[in-house]
C-alpha cells in the first residue's frame, strides 16, 4: 500500500459524514416515493452528482482515490452519476404523477414477477358446482 499523506485521517472522517449525507438524501427519497413530496431541487437537479455532499468531497478529493486505485476511482465516479441520474427520473415521474413510475419490471428476475402475479390471484373457494372459473376472470 502506498504512503498515504498525514491528511487521510481527516479525509477519511469526512468521508464517512459524506455517506451520512447520503442517507439522510435517501430517506428524502423514500419520503417522495411514499407521499409524493418533493425531494428537494438539488436531487432533480441535472447536476445532483456534484452537488450531494459525497460528490463534492469526491471530486474534491479524486487524487486520493486515483492515488489508491484509478480504475476504482472511475467506476466510483460513473456509478455515483448513473444512481443519481436514475433517481432523477424516478422522483421526476412521480412528481410528474405519471403512473408506474415505481412499478417498472424491467430488470427484474422472471421469478420475481411470476411470484408477484401469483400473489395477486383471488384465493375463493371454488363455485358450488365444483368449477374453478378463476381462470375466466
Amino acid at each position: 500500500m502506498p504512503d498515504l499523506p498525514a491528511e487521510t485521517g481527516t479525509f477519511v472522517t469526512e468521508l464517512d459524514a459524506a455517506f451520512e449525507a447520503h442517507m439522510d438524501w435517501t430517506r428524502r427519497i423514500v419520503r417522495c416515493a411514499v407521499l409524493r413530496s418533493t425531494p428537494g431541487e438539488d436531487v432533480l437537479d441535472s447536476q445532483a452528482h456534484t452537488l450531494c455532499r459525497f460528490g463534492g468531497r469526491f471530486m474534491a478529493n479524486r487524487g486520493h482515490f486515483e492515488m489508491l486505485d484509478a480504475p476504482s476511482a472511475a467506476r466510483v465516479d460513473g456509478v455515483h452519476q448513473t444512481m443519481h441520474d436514475a433517481i432523477r427520473s424516478i422522483c421526476s415521474d412521480i412528481m410528474a404523477g405519471r403512473p408506474g413510475a415505481l412499478r417498472r419490471q424491467a430488470g427484474r428476475p422472471q421469478s420475481l414477477r411470476h411470484r408477484r402475479t401469483l400473489t395477486r390471484q383471488p384465493t375463493r373457494p371454488p363455485d358450488l358446482d365444483g368449477s374453478d372459473r378463476r381462470h375466466h376472470l
